[in-house]
């Protein structure tokens, strides 16, 4: 076999979808292999995170259990008299 004869036979093989395939089947492999320590810290993250927020009260029936509504809303009030922004608070 001489050079030509190989190069020819690669461009072939390219042209063939069933190499596309094996291509990206072997890029999902080595994605899997590579990805799998980041992955299983992403699920113990997702795990945790859900385990807190089902066992948590939301800050909002919390502070109706404790009376505050006053309190929050004098806070609130002086929040906007500083120029703090409470786009990130929740619906209080």
């Amino acid at each position: 076999m001489d050079i030509l004869s190989i190069k020819n036979w690669l461009i072939e093989r390219y042209k063939e979808r069933t190499t596309w395939d094996g291509h990206m089947l072997i890029l999902v492999g080595l994605a899997i292999f590579l990805l799998k320590p980041l992955l299983t810290f992403v699920a113990w993250a997702a795990i945790g995170y859900g385990l807190w927020t089902s066992f948590t009260p939301e800050l909002k029936d919390t502070l109706e259990k404790l009376e505050l509504g006053e309190r929050v809303e004098k806070l609130k009030s002086k929040m906007k008299e500083l120029g703090i922004p409470d786009n990130n608070w929740r619906d209080l």
